[in-house]
């Protein structure tokens, strides 16, 4: 039997379906977005609709964590896309299972602007990013949920230990994928630790010494060597190139002079003793 009434005069309408509710507690969700603080901290739209916006974005978009982002944007929560991973169930209750864990966390006393805040301020984001960039998907290659800048970001770090250092084995290749996650790591705890945080800053340190024993125990070889590198270093240049292939001595005939017709001479003479 429905608990809908519809008409109620000292009842709770939801402003979408125009339906009248005996209790706001139960048949809306709360929120602790500024623009619900004369509402009682709840979203003037009752769960029923919740739940269909949220299916329509789903049918919209194709991407249940793109369509609960948008939910979100919409009703002021915060959004956190592992922690709507973990209670994703394939349905549209799955937002209420967000909700009971919503003040929990890292969704803890955030709402959506804190989203926004984020995306602006990201040390590998900026203000041109599409909302998309916010969202973390699984990638193989680097065996993690990244988002897209954080993607670009390890990618041009990993070419660029290609290209500085010999690295030719697949044991050096999982170092150096190694080293460019815990650049981006650390980057982003300096960035948090700029604010203030204790915290934060002992994040920082820890990630600082994880990079720097990557570093360490990868023992990369540099792949080229400086322009003013003399002495027995030039004969290494010379043998790292013929065993590269990449370099072949090329004879070149001169005319003999007085020289070599001696030497001639003195190695006939030798022969006939």
């Amino acid at each position: 039997m429905s608990t809908k009434t519809k008409k109620e005069p000292q009842g709770y309408v939801c402003h979408w379906c125009g339906t009248t509710y005996t209790n706001k507690n139960t048949f809306f969700y709360s929120s602790k977005h500024e623009m619900y603080k004369h509402n009682g901290w709840r979203t003037t739209v009752c769960r029923d609709c919740v739940h269909n916006i949220f299916d329509g974005y789903v049918h919209q978009y194709g991407d249940r964590s793109f369509a609960f982002y948008q939910t979100c944007a919409k009703f002021g929560w915060y959004f956190s896309e592992n922690a709507f991973k973990r209670v994703d169930n394939g349905q549209s209750t799955a937002v209420g299972l967000y909700m009971q864990k919503a003040n929990t966390g890292e969704c803890k006393g955030k709402t959506f602007e804190d989203n926004i805040y984020e995306r602006f301020h990201s040390p590998i984001g900026n203000a041109g990013d599409t909302v998309n960039s916010d969202i973390r998907e699984y990638s193989d290659e680097w065996a993690g949920e990244y988002t897209p800048k954080e993607i670009e970001y390890l990618d041009a770090y990993y070419a660029g230990l290609l290209r500085d250092y010999k690295i030719i084995t697949e044991n050096h290749r999982d170092y150096a994928r190694k080293i460019s996650k815990a650049s981006l790591y650390m980057d982003q705890c300096l960035e948090a630790a700029k604010t203030g945080d204790k915290n934060a800053t002992g994040q920082y340190k820890q990630a600082q010494e994880i990079f720097d024993k990557l570093c360490q125990s990868a023992k990369f070889a540099e792949s080229t060597r400086s322009i003013n590198d003399v002495g027995l270093g030039c004969f290494g240049r010379i043998v790292e190139e013929v065993e590269k292939g990449e370099y072949v001595y090329k004879h070149i005939p001169i005319a003999k002079d007085d020289i070599d017709e001696i030497l001639a001479a003195f190695s006939t003479i030798e022969k006939s003793l």
